[in-house]
């Protein structure tokens, strides 16, 4: 069909169209498109349906014998690996008997050999009894290595650090853990073990600081120390530890706390004054006595009650039965030496001692209970 117009015709067929333009008696362009209007080119003929199938046959087998090797090469990678694994034949050898543990062998002769390679062959976690970290950290602590902690994992590494700080006696190791809460653990242990007070001052928390210089202070440390401590009972705490080399600390403690700290104190003995750091206390005065009896007497004597049990605490603690009658002898006031040789007559079986009580009353009544006493063992 054509169609005629001013410049432009279309001639069409069954299959294509051919556009030709004139203007003004030119061709300008030519266009062949498609029955649908887009452009158009000659479809290509596809291979051939046998030759598709050779193809995929090939590349098939490719694949499943590629695959089939990468699949054992992965599976036997494993058992390379283990083969390249240091051995102790000392340690294979005996992998069989009943209750031998491989992993501790293998252990044992990393840190006498120093080789850590050695514990490359121990399973990571599990239930062996050493772990590959816990073989490593032994040979650090072995041979002194720091380097060798930096070879297991966090909580392990806090521990082989730790371990080491107090070994090497380095501090500059603690700082290398990383959980605060281990770190001044670490502070902790190598203060106590190194009796410097000075370290705990790194601990951040009070309890934990307080707890560190409880065990950091040795024989003459100056009690300003406890000063780094700003909990109450954290202080009082710190000065009776200064106090056992030092009972004259004492009298820096409130009197209730005065009794228990002149106890604890091993050097009470060698002042010219074993009460002078009661400063007047009577339970003080009472734990200052064990010494001498007579110190009974500081007590005041309005305080009858608190004097005669100082007596009692003092033949207690010196064995009762054991202790010689003239001990009595060492009190001035004559009350209180009554009531020191009734306590040993009527309490202890010095049926002697009755006879030196001067009260009548006391002394009948303490002859009585000696006679009963002997009547019963009869």
């Amino acid at each position: 069909m054509c169609v005629l117009g001013p410049t432009t015709f279309r001639v069409k067929d069954a299959s294509r169209a051919y556009v030709l333009e004139l203007e003004r008696g030119s061709l300008y362009s030519v266009r062949m498109m498609s029955r649908a209007g887009q452009p158009w080119e000659k479809p290509s003929k596809g291979p051939p349906p046998v030759l598709l199938i050779v193809l995929g046959s090939v590349l098939g087998t490719l694949l499943l014998v590629g695959g089939g090797y990468w699949f054992f090469q992965r599976k036997a990678a494993p058992s390379a690996e283990e083969s390249q694994k240091p051995k102790v034949p000392a340690c294979e050898a005996r992998r069989e008997e009943r209750g031998f543990q491989l992993s501790e062998c293998y252990t044992k002769y990393a840190e006498a050999t120093a080789a850590p390679e050695l514990c490359e062959a121990l399973p990571v976690g599990g239930e062996a009894r050493y772990s590959r970290a816990d073989c490593i950290k032994r040979v650090a602590l072995a041979t002194g290595n720091a380097a060798l902690c930096e070879r297991v994992a966090n909580d392990d590494a806090a521990s082989c650090f730790k371990g080491l700080a107090v070994v090497l006696e380095d501090v500059k190791l603690c700082e290398k853990v990383s959980r605060v809460d281990e770190r001044e653990r670490c502070y902790h242990d190598l203060a106590r073990a190194l009796q410097q007070p000075e370290l705990c001052r790194r601990v951040e928390r009070a309890r934990e600081r307080a707890s560190c210089l409880s065990g950091a202070i040795p024989r003459g440390t100056d009690p300003k120390v406890c000063d780094m401590l700003q909990l109450v009972a954290g202080r009082e705490s710190c000065l009776s530890e200064v106090a056992r080399d030092d009972p004259a600390v004492c009298l820096q403690l409130p009197e209730p706390r005065r009794a228990q700290c002149v106890s604890l104190s091993s050097r009470l003995r060698e002042l010219d004054d074993p009460t002078a750091p009661c400063a007047g206390v009577a339970d003080c005065l009472a734990v200052a006595a064990r010494f001498d009896i007579a110190l009974c007497e500081r007590i005041s004597a309005s305080e009858k009650t608190r004097r005669s049990s100082c007596v009692d605490s003092v033949l207690s603690q010196a064995g009762g039965r054991w202790v010689h009658g003239s001990t009595c002898n060492h009190l001035q006031d004559l009350e209180l030496r009554d009531a020191c040789f009734n306590r040993l007559g009527h309490a202890f079986d010095h049926e002697s001692a009755c006879q030196s009580v001067l009260n009548a009353t006391m002394r009948n009544e303490c002859l009585e209970a000696a006679k009963r006493r002997l009547a019963e063992r009869l």
